[in-house]
């Protein structure tokens, strides 16, 4: 068995990646790499970095009030503290949800 294997190791280190070769199913992805999974209409959730532009620090809280096709972008209004909502069209990096403690 031992001849069996260096003869392999010998034939990957010369090139031959033929019998090392797999399939993209056979991928497993690292669950830090996967994305996340789309948010919710309604859903309650946390801007990651202030937007001073719009007068929200980071950490102000918002409700998605519309979710774009599979999670592409999100329509976050918030309300604490203004006269007016403030609405932005943001990405799924962009914010996190907020967890009922």
């Amino acid at each position: 068995m031992s001849k069996e294997a260096g003869k392999v190791i010998e034939r990957f280190l010369a090139g031959d990646t033929v019998a090392f070769a797999t399939s993209m199913s056979a991928t497993v992805r690292h669950p830090k790499t996967a994305a996340p999974k789309p948010l919710m209409e309604h859903s309650r959730v946390r801007l990651l970095r202030a937007r001073p532009g719009e007068g929200l620090a980071a950490g102000a809280e918002g409700a998605i009030v519309h979710v774009y096709k599979n999670g592409a972008g999100y329509e976050v209004e918030f309300l604490a503290g203004r006269e007016r909502p403030a609405v932005l069209t943001l990405t799924r990096g962009e914010i996190e949800p907020v967890k009922d403690e």
